[in-house]
């Protein structure tokens, strides 16, 4: 059992997560990843930093995001350490099954309908400037009565 400690804002949003160090096994995909991450978040600016901390305290991923009006992530930067934004990759696999990480960043639409989400689409944006693709798709249904 993996055993994690959360701290909130005034909005109810997690801005930290302390997760005792486990051993990455089978079925622990959805589990939380062992160590820290702390999470700020600027509400005038709709931004927000996420700093990811491996469990004997090294930084290992520090983020810049902007968040939609439902206070979802939709905008990822990558920053090193001194806080410069860096370009991120993403891994593709082509027909031979070979993977190719391409340098780019991520982003996601979010489509509504009377106020509520019904699809996200994550995209992923190319550093070399060639048209983006779509990664992902969340699809949510609402009935209306």
């Amino acid at each position: 059992m993996v055993r994690c400690r959360l701290k909130y804002d005034q909005q109810d949003r997690v801005i930290e997560q302390d997760t005792d160090p486990f051993k990455l096994g089978s079925g622990d995909d959805n589990s939380p990843l062992p160590g820290k991450v702390l999470v700020s978040y600027d509400d005038e600016k709709r931004t927000g930093e996420q700093q990811y901390f491996d469990p004997a305290g090294k930084l290992s991923l520090h983020t810049r995001f902007e968040f939609d009006r439902d206070g979802i992530p939709v905008n990822f930067h990558i920053l090193d350490a001194s806080g410069k934004e860096r370009v991120g990759c993403e891994a593709f696999i082509d027909s031979t099954l070979k993977m190719t990480d391409r340098p780019g960043d991520v982003e996601w639409e979010v489509l509504y309908d009377h106020g509520n989400w019904t699809e996200r689409r994550r995209w992923f944006i190319p550093a070399d400037g060639s048209p983006r693709i779509m990664t992902r798709i969340v699809k949510q249904s609402i009935t209306y009565r």
